[in-house]
């Protein structure tokens, strides 16, 4: 019983996080050792390198380290901390990623850094939460930034 106490009060906080709804069932926690970003050709310097690296700039105070590695701080295990998203929801609008077949429409967003806005393709959803910790879930999403030719048109109707 405690179990499903413990699931449903995980549920609960995932529920909406940083205004951002997810999906009501979750999936298990998938290992980031098995998954590598579009480009990434050594599995070695892949997904389980990248978001270590973000999740101790999210959680500095946890002085997160590799699995199997000696010294203070807490173990980023990568088989335990990572849901995968099939979609979000943010501000009325639904998000979904390569990586999940039945969002393909919703793929494509802008992220805006200062006065620019860039293009990008949503590669992975993600609900990182380090277990043994009480700090809440965190979204994230795994992007890649497109890029346009300058030889075509901004327009579809500019070819003509």
């Amino acid at each position: 019983m405690r179990a499903m106490m413990t699931q449903i009060a995980i549920f609960r906080s995932e529920a909406s996080i940083d205004s951002i709804s997810l999906p009501k069932v979750l999936s298990k926690p998938v290992s980031l050792h098995e998954i590598c970003p579009v480009g990434c050709a050594d599995h070695h310097i892949g997904l389980y390198t990248l978001l270590l690296q973000y999740c101790r700039q999210v959680w500095p105070d946890l002085q997160l380290r590799r699995e199997f590695s000696q010294g203070p701080g807490t173990i980023f295990v990568g088989h335990q901390t990572t849901r995968r998203l099939p979609y979000i929801q943010k501000n009325g609008l639904q998000y979904g990623s390569v990586a999940n077949a039945r969002s393909k429409a919703d793929i494509f967003a802008y992220i805006q850094r200062e006065e620019v806005r860039s293009p990008i393709q949503i590669e992975e959803l993600f609900a990182i939460q380090i277990p043994g910790t009480d700090k809440p879930p965190h979204v994230c999403a795994v992007v890649r930034k497109l890029y346009a030719d300058d030889a075509l048109p901004a327009l579809p109707w500019d070819l003509l």
